[in-house]
């Protein structure tokens, strides 16, 4: 995962920025296909504004922006918001693979059910053709 963090009229000093690192490495437990993330952090009047972008596979993009008094407690708060737009994301694949196996099965069972109906109506022709 690519970590790009820029700051906008201020310089970020290391320790946000391992901070920032380090809580941009909890995204990889709710979905580990996170190509990028960009962050932003930058200053509006008495508060900080940070904004999250992060890049997921197949051109998917989530993105979250906070305000707070400090940088830490705008990119918590941005943080949980992507957190659960990914959960959410990993949640709606899921659901998609689901759908896919239970029609597929749906249509070969269709399918066997119209082979035994094709069969039994021979049979029985062929029964009537004996009697006859």
């Amino acid at each position: 995962m690519q970590t790009t963090i820029t700051g906008r009229h201020l310089r970020i000093p290391d320790e946000t920025r391992e901070f920032i690192e380090e809580r941009l490495e909890r995204f990889l437990r709710y979905f580990n296909r996170i190509s990028s993330v960009q962050v932003t952090v930058s200053p509006q009047q008495d508060e900080v504004n940070v904004e999250l972008v992060v890049h997921v596979i197949r051109g998917v993009t989530l993105v979250a922006a906070e305000r707070a008094a400090d940088a830490h407690a705008a990119l918590d708060l941005a943080a949980e918001k992507i957190e659960r737009k990914l959960i959410q994301l990993k949640e709606k694949i899921q659901e998609h693979r689901a759908k896919k196996v239970q029609s597929g099965s749906g249509k070969e069972a269709e399918a066997e059910k119209e082979a035994i109906e094709d069969y039994l109506e021979d049979a029985m022709e062929d029964l009537r053709e004996e009697l006859t």
